[in-house]
């Protein structure tokens, strides 16, 4: 489902980040990046997410926006699909479809949570800094994760830094098919005021209800 793996987020949790560093600067960048997304009460973000799959070099593109406010109320709307969460439900509206899924946030798997997208490269993974690379005009730092134990689906993360914000600009993650995810985040707003409400969904008179 593509509002998922947009989930897999932008976001996603937040209660501690271990990285296993090769390299002190490497180390340096991933907990200030960690301390900069944690301290943000509020995150809105513009995204384009790139699918690739490696047997055919078929490319799909999605756009979207997410808006956060804490952990787990969070809000990610795409051209077709539209996610909400107020913290204890999450609807999930396919707009072709005109269907909404409406679950306990609670029962949905924690890898969803969009923060995890965003902290989620650095547990269980061996850093590495490599060379600078400029993203939307900036000059990041970039760091390679990879896999320490070959437990995980995703063997490989790559994520370009901004150094004055240190915020994410861009995310890779490649599977063990080597298929790959790429994440651009076209901008990134943290400590906006927020309305509650956009994390409340009011399903359409017409559509379709299924309830988990």
């Amino acid at each position: 489902m593509k509002g998922y793996r947009c989930v897999n987020l932008i976001s996603v949790i937040i209660l501690g980040m271990t990285a296993c560093a090769t390299g002190g600067e490497a180390e340096q960048i991933v907990s200030k990046v960690g301390k900069t997304i944690r301290e943000a009460k509020t995150l809105e973000i513009e995204f384009e997410e790139r699918f690739i799959w490696k047997m055919t070099d078929e490319e799909n593109v999605l756009k979207g926006t997410l808006m956060m406010s804490g952990d787990e109320k969070f809000r990610i709307e795409t051209d077709d699909q539209l996610l909400v969460s107020d913290g204890e439900t999450l609807w999930t509206y396919n707009k072709l479809a005109n269907r909404v899924l409406i679950d306990q946030l609670a029962n949905s798997d924690e890898a969803l949570l969009p923060r995890q997208l965003l902290l989620q490269y650095t547990d269980g993974y061996l850093a590495q800094k490599l060379p600078s690379e400029t993203v939307g005009g900036k000059v990041c730092d970039v760091l390679s994760f990879t896999d320490q134990d070959g437990e995980s689906y995703y063997v490989k993360w790559q994520v370009w830094i901004d150094p004055d914000t240190y915020l994410p600009k861009k995310l890779m993650q490649e599977d063990l098919n080597g298929n790959m995810n790429i994440y651009i985040l076209n901008s990134i707003r943290s400590g906006q005021t927020m309305d509650l409400d956009v994390f409340k969904f009011i399903i359409p008179e017409d559509a379709e209800v299924i309830e988990m």
